[in-house]
């Protein structure tokens, strides 16, 4: 029997076949159009190890499963839900459900794809591995996919390679990760043995591979494309503040509750407690270590109580407020009540590229449930608005041994599974968070990739201006292929890694200035590294200048999209676009950087064929309120020396 079945949304359509070679996708195409998205059919839609036995999802060969049925749902705005569900052969576990699940949104071009595994015998079954995916997509037509998944990049094969991610702050090598696409064998499978046991009535549901349909005419339009539909599907990663961090107190709780005072008056939205380094050691805002979190009693002599205190007074001045805490090393654990009870051990593991992960807590052991249990304690009981958790990175766990668990073991579907739980649990609770993660934190009600645009090797080894330069051109790749509300821009006004920093503020005013405009002129957050916001009339006059520009253009910012124009190649101006995304856009954003010691002029072109709008009749207005226009798409701008500014245009377009 011939089975003809298709998922669909107002972007996409997959079509499934059940025929030689077996059940299979026949045709995956980008809507309306009708682009080819793949090379050719697939060859399975899924293998699964049960039992230490291979089974191929759908088809008539010997190891393949059973068709049984399949059911359509319906989702908002035209996209739809398929599951079809498959049996295993053989009887003594013929009670074995295998559903595949695609999700076709109707507000977003991607399709989401997993596996669900039902066990309704009466006997336990050994899952020891998924393939949830294996295609291999075109790169010839107008459309093509960005593929990622919300488990771990090192799940994703290319050809048999693993897809191992590059540090997100070195952004060239990972823009050109994400935006590459290859004609070559994509598969998606867990990376680490699972020994997962499905008991009777349990239900085992795999990691999510997101296939986004995108442009293929430019790099711009296709991160475009990516940034649209992940703001429509993640909408929680666009939540955030304008925020000032403070680092530790040294002496006396008193410095936050100053700092904060000088924030609101300032005009920022929110306080992040940061960490830093007191005496040479890097310290938490908050606690003595970040194995056991207990608070510092020269802080908060009173515990909870006074941390509460210090909350209600931010939001008694209309400020939100958070702390960091950290997941990847935890400092003086060895010292930890916790840790010396438990008997919990951090082992370095001889991993093939270890040095890119550093020590990891593993949330599949007793210890990472502690952590989060602690996270979350410090939540509830201090008043806090947002958390920020640094690691693990990329969500690839488990790199780190955490005895008894080998790293990268059986222990790392565990970790993944606690960890996206207790991110799910906390947004669901209303608290934010963000993480120094990519897509895969993003996927479980996470916001924010990392503190963007800089190596933090540049703190000890560029002076100011260079760290500045540095920080610019790193965001403009950062933003190729995620927005400005995935990310903050760390500014370090009190000195990091024993680097050069903006104290006192009011002698380095320009720097300070300049610094922020790269944050505030991208659209990133913000994340002033420093002991108070600012110190005197210039350094105060430099954070009301970016901030009052933030607010005036809050929609560009929260509702609209960012485009590159020029690259900052530390001579010439170099320049964004901001646009608000609506059916027609009339209004943008442009703002513009000088990085030379002296005034520049130059001649900009605008990227006005991107959004396919007219080069002529715009008009508008520049930061001193200069009238200016723009010819065949040119604009002439002016910028002083080691500065930033910007000019608003607007056009009358008859709808």
């Amino acid at each position: 029997m011939q089975y003809d079945l298709c998922v669909k949304s107002p972007f996409l359509s997959r079509k499934f076949v059940d025929t030689q070679p077996g059940f299979v996708t026949e045709l995956f195409e980008a809507y309306p159009e009708r682009i080819k998205l793949l090379k050719r059919r697939t060859n399975n839609e899924g293998v699964l190890k049960i039992n230490g036995k291979i089974y191929v999802i759908g088809g008539s060969v010997e190891n393949s499963l059973i068709y049984e049925h399949h059911v359509k749902t319906g989702l908002e705005r035209g996209g739809e839900q398929l599951e079809i569900v498959f049996s295993l052969r053989e009887k003594e576990i013929k009670g074995i459900s295998v559903s595949l699940i695609y999700e076709a949104f109707g507000n977003s071009p991607v399709l989401v794809k997993s596996i669900r595994i039902e066990n309704r015998t009466s006997k336990a079954i050994k899952l020891d591995g998924i393939m949830v995916e294996e295609i291999i997509p075109s790169n010839n037509g107008e459309k093509v996919l960005i593929i990622e998944n919300d488990y771990v990049r090192d799940a994703m094969k290319i050809n048999g390679q693993r897809c191992r991610s590059p540090w997100i702050e070195h952004q060239e090598k990972y823009v050109k990760d994400m935006l590459c696409l290859r004609e070559e064998l994509t598969v998606f499978s867990y990376p680490v043995e699972l020994e997962k046991w499905i008991f009777p009535g349990d239900v085992f549901n795999s990691f999510r591979v997101f296939e986004f349909v995108v442009s293929n005419l430019n790099e711009e339009l296709k991160g475009l494309d990516f940034r649209r539909a992940t703001r429509k599907l993640m909408p929680w990663t666009t939540k955030r503040w304008l925020s000032c961090a403070l680092v530790p107190a040294e002496n006396s709780i008193e410095e936050y509750y100053h700092g904060i005072e000088l924030a609101a008056d300032a005009g920022y939205e929110a306080i992040h407690l940061h960490h830093g380094w007191i005496a040479g050691k890097l310290t938490s805002p908050l606690f003595t270590t970040y194995a056991d979190y207990k608070l510092r009693p020269e802080l908060f002599p009173n515990g909870w109580e006074d941390v509460k205190k210090l909350t209600d007074f931010a939001h008694s001045r209309g400020m939100k407020i958070s702390f960091y805490t950290i997941y990847v090393s935890i400092w003086d654990s060895y010292e930890s009540k916790a840790v010396a009870e438990n008997k919990w051990e951090l082992v370095w593991d001889e991993d093939d590229n270890s040095e890119r992960w550093g020590t990891t807590l593993c949330p599949g052991t007793d210890w990472g449930q502690y952590i989060n249990m602690k996270m979350e304690e410090a939540m509830i009981k201090g008043g806090f608005d947002a958390w920020h958790l640094d690691g693990p990175y990329y969500g690839d766990i488990s790199i780190a041994e955490n005895r008894p668990y080998k790293a990268g073991g059986v222990n790392q579907p565990l970790a993944w599974e606690r960890q996206t739980h207790f991110y799910r649990r906390m947004c669901a609770n209303g608290f934010h968070g963000e993480a120094a993660q990519g897509f895969c934190a993003f996927a479980h009600g996470m916001s924010r990739i990392t503190t963007t645009g800089y190596d933090e090797g540049d703190f000890g080894s560029l002076d100011m201006w260079g760290q500045i330069l540095s920080t610019r051109r790193g965001a403009y790749k950062f933003t190729k292929i995620y927005r400005p509300e995935q990310a903050t821009t760390f500014i370090p006004v009190v000195s990091w890694l024993n680097g050069p920093c903006l104290e006192p503020m009011e002698e380095h005013a320009e720097e300070y200035n300049a610094y922020l405009a790269n944050c505030f002129g991208y659209g990133f957050q913000g994340k002033c590294f420093q002991h108070l916001p600012w110190e005197g009339p210039k350094s105060k006059a430099a954070v009301q200048r970016w901030l009052n520009f933030w607010k005036m253009h809050s929609a560009f910012f929260e509702n609209g999209f960012l485009l590159h124009v020029r690259e900052p190649d530390g001579v010439k101006i170099d320049a964004v676009l901001h646009f608000i995304d609506d059916k027609t856009v009339t209004h943008i954003l442009l703002v513009i950087y000088n990085p030379a010691e002296f005034e520049q002029q130059d001649c900009i072109k605008l990227p006005l064929d991107i959004l396919n709008l007219p080069t002529d009749g715009w008009k508008g207005f520049s930061e001193s309120g200069e009238e200016v226009s723009c010819n065949n798409g040119n604009i002439i701008v002016c910028v002083p020396a080691r500065d930033a500014t910007w000019y608003e245009l607007h056009i009358d377009i008859q709808v």
